[in-house]
């Protein structure tokens, strides 16, 4: 599959946290893609959550974890 890119597990949060990390991802640059979150986003409860898993193109990796390095400080 040539072209398309290879996406791997940045980091599983929350899905109201999921979608303000990829919304700064974003802003800097980063492609995310955000996967699951299914009953969590209708019912925001951390009982048996399994979490939004935020999912980045494989060569924005390095660059995707430098930035949440970043983000948390």
């Amino acid at each position: 599959m040539d072209g398309v890119p290879s996406f791997e597990t940045l980091t599983t949060l929350p899905s109201v946290y999921a979608a303000i990390v990829k919304g700064a991802l974003e802003a800097e640059g980063v492609t995310v893609i955000l996967d699951g979150g299914g009953f969590e986003a209708i019912y925001p409860t951390r009982i048996g959550s399994t979490g939004t898993r935020l999912m980045v193109p494989q060569e924005e990796l390095e660059r995707a974890r430098t930035l949440l390095a970043e983000f948390d400080k």
